[in-house]
């Protein structure tokens, strides 16, 4: 049972390290971060338990870690084919195998449809939740991960107001549907 225990581990690890392409410029403002390229603001993440740490992740945009041990990441990417957000964050969950739906179903990002997934698995004899959100609008996904162990109800709140924090340029609105 080691190989399959230690592949969950390295999928929770990919998981944690996932984008691909254009990790682009962030300069941290008064109220959080914003992106230069895709003109999108986020608050950094707050909320209960332990401080989130900055930490940099490949292929992340943004990451930040704290003890618990906990994840977060957004990642962001424009010009290449994308298809509806339920389609775009099933690849968010490659290499995770064993893995239990808790919830999912359509969110809203800045007021744009999105999608939103919640699975529990369970690394080395501990009880792991991945939590992603996807919105897909005018040629470009944002994903936002989440990778929590052990306990990790104030981890999901703490996550699920960093996204929520998200304002994108307004551009992205106008003529949004794909």
């Amino acid at each position: 049972m080691r190989g399959p225990r230690r592949r969950v581990g390295v999928g929770l690890l990919a998981l944690a390290w996932i984008g691909v392409g254009c990790a682009g410029p962030i300069v941290e403002t008064t109220d959080g971060f914003r992106h230069r390229k895709h003109e999108y603001r986020i608050a950094a993440p707050d909320g209960p338990g332990p401080a989130w740490q900055r930490v940099d992740l490949e292929g992340a945009d943004l990451a930040f870690r704290r003890p618990g041990p906990g994840t977060i990441s957004m990642q962001s990417r424009c010009g290449r084919p994308v298809a509806m957000p339920q389609l775009m964050a099933r690849h968010l969950l490659i290499g995770v195998p064993e893995r239990e739906l808790v919830a999912a179903g359509p969110v809203q990002v800045d007021g744009l449809s999105g999608w939103g997934q919640t699975f529990d698995t369970v690394s080395r004899g501990v009880k792991v939740r991945l939590k992603t959100v996807t919105l897909v609008v005018r040629g470009c996904t944002f994903d936002w991960v989440l990778a929590a162990a052990g306990s990790f109800d104030s981890a999901e709140a703490a996550f699920d107001a960093w996204w929520g924090s998200t304002r994108l340029d307004p551009s992205y609105h106008a003529g949004a549907s794909e």
